[in-house]
């Protein structure tokens, strides 16, 4: 029995945050900046088939908002869910030390 897919978008905002922790990484080690990157993409692409996964927000703002939570190494993938067009819409994904207020 085939599962049904959900298709993987990503804000604007978010593939920036990619960008920007490949470049913050890079400066450092390229080798571990390809793996980082590597290890949030398929993380990410594993929501296709399991949206829920991510964990649902302690905090209150964040949950009344929609949002869940995906860690990977130090970071926190934050996504919405459209059930009705069969959606993961990636918003942002900040370092875990960073502050996320500004979230939308």
């Amino acid at each position: 029995m085939k599962k049904n897919k959900y298709h993987i978008l990503y804000t604007p905002l978010s593939k920036s945050d990619l960008t920007d922790i490949f470049d913050y990484i890079f400066e450092d080690n390229f080798d571990a900046a390809i793996n980082l990157l590597d290890r949030i993409e398929k993380g990410i692409s594993n929501l296709s088939f399991f949206p829920f996964s991510g964990v649902v927000p302690r905090d209150s703002r964040l949950n009344l908002k929609g949002y869940r939570l995906l860690i990977i190494d130090r970071y926190t993938v934050f996504y919405k869910i459209d059930d009705v067009n069969k959606e993961v819409v990636i918003h942002r994904i900040l370092s875990t030390y960073r502050d996320y207020d500004s979230l939308n």
